[in-house]
Protein backbone atom coordinates (compact mmCIF):
# COMPACT_ATOMS: atom_id res chain seq x y z
CA UNK A 1 0.00 0.00 0.00
CA UNK A 2 1.19 3.31 -0.77
CA UNK A 3 1.80 6.08 1.53
CA UNK A 4 -0.87 8.23 0.34
CA UNK A 5 -3.19 5.30 0.04
CA UNK A 6 -2.91 4.34 3.24
CA UNK A 7 -3.59 8.03 4.92
CA UNK A 8 -6.54 8.27 2.77
CA UNK A 9 -7.58 4.83 4.38
CA UNK A 10 -6.56 5.99 7.59
CA UNK A 11 -9.04 9.43 7.33
CA UNK A 12 -11.77 7.11 7.04
CA UNK A 13 -11.31 4.66 9.90
CA UNK A 14 -14.03 5.22 12.73
CA UNK A 15 -13.11 5.47 15.68
CA UNK A 16 -14.77 1.84 17.28
CA UNK A 17 -14.18 2.10 21.33
CA UNK A 18 -16.12 3.66 24.08
CA UNK A 19 -13.90 6.69 24.38
CA UNK A 20 -15.89 9.67 23.60
CA UNK A 21 -13.04 11.51 21.79
CA UNK A 22 -11.43 13.89 24.34
CA UNK A 23 -8.22 13.34 23.51
CA UNK A 24 -6.37 13.72 26.40
CA UNK A 25 -4.59 10.56 26.37
CA UNK A 26 -2.60 11.59 22.97
CA UNK A 27 -1.27 14.61 23.53
CA UNK A 28 2.30 14.93 25.36
CA UNK A 29 2.41 11.22 26.18
CA UNK A 30 5.34 8.75 25.35
CA UNK A 31 3.97 6.12 22.85
CA UNK A 32 6.36 3.32 22.96
CA UNK A 33 6.27 0.85 19.82
CA UNK A 34 6.37 -2.71 20.86
CA UNK A 35 7.36 -6.00 18.89
CA UNK A 36 3.76 -6.80 18.66
CA UNK A 37 2.99 -3.52 17.51
CA UNK A 38 5.63 -4.41 14.75
CA UNK A 39 4.38 -7.55 13.85
CA UNK A 40 1.01 -6.44 13.34
CA UNK A 41 1.92 -3.55 11.05
CA UNK A 42 4.21 -5.92 8.76
CA UNK A 43 1.68 -8.44 8.65
CA UNK A 44 -1.14 -5.59 7.31
CA UNK A 45 1.62 -4.58 5.16
CA UNK A 46 1.70 -0.83 6.58
CA UNK A 47 4.88 -1.28 8.49
CA UNK A 48 6.88 1.09 6.46
CA UNK A 49 4.30 4.01 6.36
CA UNK A 50 3.55 3.85 9.78
CA UNK A 51 7.47 3.29 11.02
CA UNK A 52 8.08 6.84 9.16
CA UNK A 53 5.75 8.56 12.28
CA UNK A 54 8.45 7.10 14.98
CA UNK A 55 12.02 7.84 15.95
CA UNK A 56 14.42 6.32 18.45
CA UNK A 57 14.49 6.77 21.42
CA UNK A 58 17.64 6.54 22.99
CA UNK A 59 16.60 6.51 26.87
CA UNK A 60 13.09 4.80 27.37
CA UNK A 61 13.32 2.34 28.57
CA UNK A 62 16.36 0.90 26.18
CA UNK A 63 18.79 2.30 23.38
CA UNK A 64 16.79 0.75 20.14
CA UNK A 65 13.29 1.58 21.62
CA UNK A 66 11.07 3.43 18.73
CA UNK A 67 8.41 5.72 19.94
CA UNK A 68 5.40 8.01 17.74
CA UNK A 69 6.40 11.40 16.89
CA UNK A 70 4.27 14.11 18.00
CA UNK A 71 3.36 17.10 16.73
CA UNK A 72 5.04 20.86 18.00
CA UNK A 73 1.99 21.27 20.02
CA UNK A 74 2.19 17.87 22.30
CA UNK A 75 -0.43 15.74 19.72
CA UNK A 76 -0.04 12.17 17.81
CA UNK A 77 0.84 12.63 14.76
CA UNK A 78 -1.57 10.41 14.24
CA UNK A 79 -4.35 12.40 15.93
CA UNK A 80 -6.90 13.77 13.07
CA UNK A 81 -9.32 15.77 13.81
CA UNK A 82 -9.67 14.80 17.13
CA UNK A 83 -9.31 11.12 16.20
CA UNK A 84 -6.89 8.53 16.01
CA UNK A 85 -6.48 7.64 12.72
CA UNK A 86 -4.80 4.63 13.24
CA UNK A 87 -7.76 3.29 15.40
CA UNK A 88 -7.83 0.02 13.92
CA UNK A 89 -4.42 -0.57 14.23
CA UNK A 90 -2.91 1.51 16.94
CA UNK A 91 0.16 0.74 19.09
CA UNK A 92 -0.35 -1.39 22.51
CA UNK A 93 0.15 1.37 24.75
CA UNK A 94 -2.70 2.92 23.13
CA UNK A 95 -4.90 -0.10 23.13
CA UNK A 96 -4.28 -0.98 26.77
CA UNK A 97 -5.14 2.41 27.81
CA UNK A 98 -8.49 2.26 29.95
CA UNK A 99 -11.16 4.69 29.56
CA UNK A 100 -12.59 6.66 32.46
CA UNK A 101 -9.43 4.61 34.04
CA UNK A 102 -7.05 6.25 36.59
CA UNK A 103 -4.89 7.37 33.73
CA UNK A 104 -7.99 8.58 31.80
CA UNK A 105 -8.93 10.51 34.94
CA UNK A 106 -5.84 12.35 35.48
CA UNK A 107 -5.22 13.49 32.03
CA UNK A 108 -9.01 14.74 31.61
CA UNK A 109 -8.25 16.71 34.77
CA UNK A 110 -5.01 18.41 33.35
CA UNK A 111 -6.62 19.37 30.74
CA UNK A 112 -9.96 20.85 33.14
CA UNK A 113 -12.48 17.97 32.76
CA UNK A 114 -14.40 16.87 35.24
CA UNK A 115 -13.08 13.30 35.46
CA UNK A 116 -16.24 11.51 35.06
CA UNK A 117 -17.79 14.08 32.18
CA UNK A 118 -18.51 13.52 28.47
CA UNK A 119 -16.62 16.91 27.32
CA UNK A 120 -14.95 17.31 24.57
CA UNK A 121 -11.68 19.11 23.90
Amino acid sequence: MREHQLFDHLSQVTLKTQCKGCYACCVDLVVEIEEEDEMLWEEMGIYREIIKQTELEAFFPTPSSRILKQREDGTCVFLVNGLCSIQDFKPKVCRDFEYLGKNCKLLRERFGFEPDSLEFL
